[in-house]
């Protein structure tokens, strides 16, 4: 990770009165580099020997807490964690994600609107999200490709 997306990190952590550590830094910025949700499963697969799983479930559920992070569902029941994007936005604006029924990568989705719901009066709304299930361009073109030469 480049000198800019460091301080980055380091600036979101100490946004959110954290201290920066190296596993803080080594998660968020695992977070930042890509645009799926990631299972602590694979989070444990990617960083094996260097955070042990103890480690890395603390820090996740310690991102989440100071919504750094949000848990996602996946098609195979498991949960994953997002990075929120934009974190001046309020969470009762919602957002979205596109969860592959093939590969089960979950896409948060920038900039597709949830349309407003009325509630009934008593209902206080603290976060809203909307999931679109269906199959993605790289699960779409090996679908096709084995088509095209079977």
């Amino acid at each position: 990770m480049g000198e800019r997306s460091n301080d980055n990190v380091i600036l979101l952590l100490k946004n959110k009165g954290l201290s920066v550590t190296y596993s803080r830094k080594l998660l968020l910025e695992t977070f930042l580099a890509t645009n799926v949700a990631v299972s602590q499963l694979k989070l444990c697969k990617i960083f094996n020997g260097q955070l042990d799983k103890a480690t890395i479930y603390r820090t996740l559920r310690l991102f989440v807490k100071k919504k750094l992070l949000y848990v996602v569902p996946t098609t195979d029941l498991s949960i994953a964690y997002a990075f929120y994007a934009d974190q001046s936005a309020s969470t009762l604006n919602g957002h979205s994600h596109f969860i592959c029924e093939k590969c089960n990568k979950t896409f948060y989705l920038n900039g597709v609107n949830i349309p407003p719901i009325s509630l009934p009066p008593h209902l206080n709304v603290t976060r809203s999200e909307t999931f679109i299930y269906g199959i993605c361009n790289e699960c779409k073109k090996s679908r096709q490709s084995k088509l095209i030469n079977p």
